[in-house]
């Protein structure tokens, strides 16, 4: 499905605890719509078919009273690539079909769209634009084993499922550093903010539904 070409469909992605959403955040005070892939995803989770599917191929103790237990499912897939990977191809096209049906319905002339795996998924094409936020691997292990309680070890695994930092930063068209403070990362998205009426819409390949 072919995405608006009038509009300017901006990608937001980075690494895990890159500061993706830190970044949405800031860009929706500003005024703009931003679409939160992750969000969906977990929307999802919720859908009864889908639920269906996961305990059938992760088994029932991934639910707990009739849920989708977030914290176990990850514990699962983060050691197996294969798992992660099946879990991706139970997701993915109801992730695109729902951005594809929000990005249809947006009144918007610039939409963003938060999507963490946009190169591993092969989607940059889709968009006009992709902005990688950009941290380093300790910032990175830090902030996860913080947020969700893990060992350096976990971390690192988590962060290996994804492709290598250097690489998207090699393939972005911007690239943010979010290495500082929040003082420091407002200031570059100002500046980028500042540039973003000389972006020109380019021709974009439809996502892959």
């Amino acid at each position: 499905m072919k995405p608006p070409d009038n509009r300017l469909l901006i990608a937001i992605t980075g690494g895990i605890a890159s500061g993706k959403s830190t970044v949405a955040c800031w860009l929706e005070n500003r005024g703009y719509q931003v679409i939160n892939t992750d969000l969906i995803g977990h929307g999802l989770l919720q859908d009864p078919k889908v639920i269906t599917l996961i305990t059938e191929n992760f088994g029932d103790q991934i639910c707990s009273s009739g849920r989708i237990d977030r914290r176990k499912l990850a514990e699962i897939v983060f050691q197996d690539e294969l798992k992660l990977k099946l879990l991706n191809d139970i997701l993915h096209s109801r992730i695109l079909l729902e951005m594809q049906d929000r990005i249809n319905e947006s009144e918007y002339g610039i939409i963003f769209c938060e999507i963490p795996l946009l190169y591993e998924n092969n989607l940059q094409g889709c968009f006009d634009l992709v902005v990688n936020i950009h941290v380093s691997r300790e910032m990175q292990i830090e902030r996860i084993t913080e947020k969700f309680k893990i060992s350096r070890e976990s971390a690192a695994k988590r962060i290996n499922t994804q492709l290598n930092p250097a690489e998207k930063y090699l393939k972005a068209d911007v690239n943010i550093q979010n290495n500082g403070t929040l003082s420091e990362l407002f200031e570059q998205l100002e500046r980028f903010e500042e540039n973003l009426e000389n972006i020109s819409p380019r021709e974009k390949k439809g996502f892959p539904i």
